[in-house]
């Protein structure tokens, strides 16, 4: 039987870094991955990127994140592309780095459309905090990675309490953003544990940001 592998963290990285990255190839259940530029392996990624352009088919997209473009290939039905994406959307992508003749490209698991370009910018703040602070580099990938994965995993279940306090603060805002204060109260009424600690994951892991001191806003 074959060794239980536990999910791969979705890591927050620019085009340029899958790019110019050396891809390993790996036996059995062993994942194949990127080495970047900082040494990081990375087998997911979580990228925002805009669709510049689309094949006929609707199967493949081509992504610009500002650092380098990368194909967002499409196979079989239970893809996650969906025949609504376009030419000039923002995308945040989570999906696995694949390379066919020496030409990277992602498989999605999943897609959120983005309309508040904040995120972009947030992005973008984020990565440079991630390489001022050495967070990029494999050591700290290593030390970081089980907190990440759990989130990760939580992210994708829908009954999860992450996932609650992400629908919480999607519930809670009425344009402006939904207040802090009100979301943990929310939360605490729902018999959710450490909703601060829930809140800052999701926040690290690219789900909520804060539009502004004290108000909290979902992706899209």
């Amino acid at each position: 039987m074959a060794e239980f592998q536990k999910r791969q963290t979705a890591y927050k990285v620019r085009i340029a870094g899958i790019l110019n990255g050396s891809y390993v190839r790996k036996e059995g259940w062993q994942p194949n991955y990127v080495t970047t530029p900082s040494g990081r392996r990375v087998s997911r990624v979580n990228i925002i990127a805009t669709v510049v352009s689309k094949t006929d088919e609707g199967d493949a997209f081509v992504l610009d994140d500002g650092s380098g473009v990368i194909t967002l290939r499409s196979f079989g039905p239970d893809s996650a592309i969906g025949p609504e994406l376009g030419v000039g959307q923002t995308l945040l992508v989570v999906g696995r780095v694949r390379e066919f003749s020496s030409q990277k490209y992602l498989i999605p698991e999943i897609i959120r459309g983005i309309d508040d370009m904040r995120w972009i910018r947030q992005r973008q703040l984020e990565i440079e905090l991630q390489s001022i602070k050495g967070l990029d580099k494999p050591e700290a990938s290593e030390e970081s990675e089980e907190a990440h994965a759990v989130v990760d995993e939580e992210t994708v279940n829908q009954n999860t309490p992450s996932q609650r306090i992400y629908e919480i603060v999607k519930t809670l805002d009425s344009g402006e953003g939904a207040d802090f204060e009100g979301v943990i109260a929310r939360a605490a009424s729902e018999g959710i544990t450490s909703p601060e600690k829930l809140i800052q994951s999701l926040i690290e892991g690219g789900e909520i940001f804060q539009v502004r001191a004290g108000k909290l806003k979902v992706l899209g």
